[in-house]
C-alpha cells in the first residue's frame, strides 16, 4: 500500500471550493481588520492582497450565477417556459446573460413588467 502525503495510507480528498458566503465572510473580516489603526503594515498588505483576490472570486461567482438566471413566462396554450432575463430586468448598467443584444418581444406583447416598470 502506498501512503498518502499524510502517511495515513488514505487517498487525499480534493478540497472543496469555499462557498460564496464563506468567501464573503472572509472578505468582511479582512475589511474589519484593515480598518483597525494599529495594524502592522505587513499584515495590512497581506489582508489587502487577499481582499482583492476574494473580490475577484466573488465577482466571478456572481457572473456565473447571472448567466443562469431565467424568468418563468406564460406560453400560448396555458403552459410555462423559461427565457433568459433581459438586461433591463437586471438593473441599470447590466447586460443580459450571454452578452445581451436580444429582442425582447415578451414585454411588449405579454406585458410581463408592471406598468411604469422601466
Amino acid at each position: 500500500m502506498v501512503a498518502g502525503p499524510s502517511g495515513s495510507g488514505k487517498a487525499r480528498a480534493e478540497p472543496t471550493a469555499p462557498s460564496y458566503q464563506e468567501m464573503f465572510r472572509e472578505l468582511e473580516q479582512a475589511v474589519l481588520e484593515l480598518e483597525r489603526e494599529e495594524l502592522p503594515l505587513e499584515r495590512a498588505m497581506m489582508l489587502f492582497s487577499r481582499g482583492v483576490e476574494l473580490a475577484g472570486l466573488l465577482a466571478a461567482r456572481l457572473e456565473e450565477a447571472e448567466q443562469r438566471i431565467y424568468r418563468l413566462v406564460a406560453e400560448a396554450g396555458g403552459g410555462f417556459g423559461l427565457e433568459p432575463l433581459a438586461a433591463e430586468d437586471l438593473g441599470p448598467g447590466a447586460e443580459a446573460p450571454g452578452g445581451g443584444a436580444e429582442e425582447d418581444e415578451g414585454d411588449a406583447a405579454g406585458g410581463t413588467l408592471p406598468a411604469g416598470g422601466r
